[in-house]
């Protein structure tokens, strides 16, 4: 742009044509030049425009990305509800009034993971000195003879040396490392009436994994109103899941096992720990101790004991047997997706990490 009029006059003196005076030259110069000003105003404008669109979509993307995580990576709009918390988990009016046996056993045969018996072991465990584990007692009065019924069952383990803290009630059921949580809430009709969350530490690609946190959930939507046996089993079957235990049986509608990891229509006949949980416990955290002869799931593929050591398909139930069908290579070390769960009683992982 021109300093001032004198210079302008000055410049236009080489100049031969005067069809303009000075005054009409200078003012169209003063509109070209605010009109490139304008111009460059307007592309420098839209591209910041673009830049900070990007920069907006790529914070919202990673705090997605983030959250998406944070809450256990939801596949669904079902597990996404139930993570954003779409019910008042303080809330016990909005329950069941009447567990009745269609709700209890609805989602046993809609659970997508049936058969996958995968297990894993604590950090820390080194399979032969047993399990050193603290429960965290989150519970509010309505479930403390349910929790206490439980541990002291569990305690019979000689694989566990199992301690436990009142902490204050935690209807959100937080997590804590290194230990588990036992808590109540209202989730919601979420399909499952008490839920195992496990966080699993991974040392790289195909590596199984180890617990560092666990959270047993007992969903009050179903189980506010629900009877002493629907309470006290899935009380006992979370807090199986919580050390690693996989299912003993997973239909309900065959010849009961007589432990809480064993699917049931009838919760009164398997409120408990059984032997096959108990020398199951062995195997993985106290091997030297560990009885094959009493494998953890030594009935036939229906759940049921031959009495023959034999399983449907006519097959020895061996140890290597039972390690080879339900638990691959190495005891449950087998690749894939981790610890999954279905619809009822799952055992997943909604938070995990590599180290």
């Amino acid at each position: 742009m021109p300093r001032s009029y004198d210079a302008y006059e000055q410049s236009r003196e080489s100049r031969v044509d005067y069809t303009k005076s000075p005054q009409e030259e200078y003012r169209e110069a003063i509109e070209s030049y605010n009109l490139r000003v304008k111009l460059c105003q307007t592309i420098s404008g839209f591209l910041c425009n673009v830049i900070n669109l990007f920069c907006i979509g790529l914070i919202a993307t990673t705090a997605g990305l983030i959250i998406w995580n944070h809450i256990g990576q939801p596949k669904s709009r079902q597990e996404l509800m139930d993570a954003l918390g779409r019910y008042n988990v303080d809330d016990f009016i909005n329950v069941l009034q009447n567990l009745t046996d269609t709700e209890w056993n609805t989602g046993f045969n809609e659970d997508p993971y049936v058969g996958d018996n995968t297990t894993q072991m604590w950090k820390g465990a080194d399979g032969y000195t047993g399990l050193s584990l603290t429960l965290q007692n989150a519970l509010d009065d309505a479930w403390q003879t349910e929790f206490e019924a439980a541990v002291d069952d569990w305690k019979e383990s000689a694989a566990l040396a199992l301690s436990t803290e009142r902490v204050d009630v935690d209807h959100t059921c937080a997590r804590v490392t290194g230990v588990m949580v036992v808590c109540n809430g209202n989730f919601g009709e979420t399909g499952w009436v008490g839920i195992n969350e496990v966080e699993l530490e991974f040392k790289g690609s195909g590596d199984p994994g180890v617990i560092v946190s666990s959270v047993a959930k007992m969903n009050e939507f179903y189980l506010n109103h629900a009877d002493y046996y629907h309470r006290q089993y899935t009380m006992c079957h979370e807090i199986g899941h919580g050390f690693g235990l996989p299912h003993t049986d997973e239909n309900p509608n065959n010849q009961d096992q007589g432990n809480c990891l064993d699917y049931t229509v009838t919760p009164r006949n398997n409120m408990h720990p059984g032997d096959v949980n108990m020398n199951r416990l062995l195997s993985m955290y106290m091997q030297d101790d560990y009885d094959d002869t009493d494998d953890y799931m030594a009935n036939d593929d229906n759940g049921n004991d031959d009495g023959q050591g034999q399983n449907d398909d006519g097959q020895a139930a061996t140890d290597q047997y039972y390690k080879n069908k339900y638990y691959n290579d190495d005891w449950g070390q087998q690749g894939g997706r981790y610890l999954r769960g279905g619809r009822r009683f799952r055992r997943i992982v909604r938070f995990y990490h590599y180290v």
